[in-house]
């Protein structure tokens, strides 16, 4: 019906989870380090990059895909898995035996993992970043901080004005 909206530029192609590289953190991790890690990466069915991290986390991306009409595009996707002795809880993280959470997905579609050697994002591009993060109080769970903003949204003109 709107296919041929969308060849004669009305309405434009649809791209679900196109990610912009504006909000990554970290930076890239080398295939050096990647391979000393223990993170085999290979080729899965369908075209899809699996990670397989030391510690039984699994991450399996899909490329993007047009639809038969070519009018949406469905950008690329991530799927995360535990492997035993490691389980899934109840929100989709990654637990260890011992309730800590080693993997999670973030609201960009990424998943960030503690590896036991260090904290990594792989997008659903395949890109793998290592990050800085730090764990909580009680160990359970972690959080990731962007070193290339510490500050976030914050700019030098909104901390000069005068505060009463």
């Amino acid at each position: 019906m709107h296919k041929g909206l969308v060849e004669k530029g009305i309405l434009p192609t649809v791209s679900f989870m196109e990610m912009s590289n504006d909000v990554r953190s970290g930076i890239p991790a080398t295939g050096t380090e990647i391979k000393d890690l223990g993170i085999k990466v290979h080729r899965g069915q369908g075209g899809s990059t699996v990670s397989e991290y030391p510690n039984g986390v699994k991450i399996e991306t899909l490329p993007a895909a047009d639809s038969q009409t070519g009018s949406i595009r469905l950008g690329p996707t991530i799927g995360l898995s535990a492997q035993k002795p490691n389980h899934l809880d109840k929100y989709g993280e990654v637990v260890d035996p011992k309730g800590r959470v080693i993997a999670r997905m973030n609201d960009d579609g990424s998943v960030t993992v503690d590896s036991g050697k260090g904290f990594f994002t792989q997008y659903p591009d395949g890109t793998i970043n290592r990050e800085t993060a730090i764990r909580s109080r009680d160990g359970k769970t972690f959080a990731v901080i962007d070193t290339n903003t510490p500050l976030g949204d914050l700019r030098p003109d909104d901390m000069n004005g005068h505060h009463k």
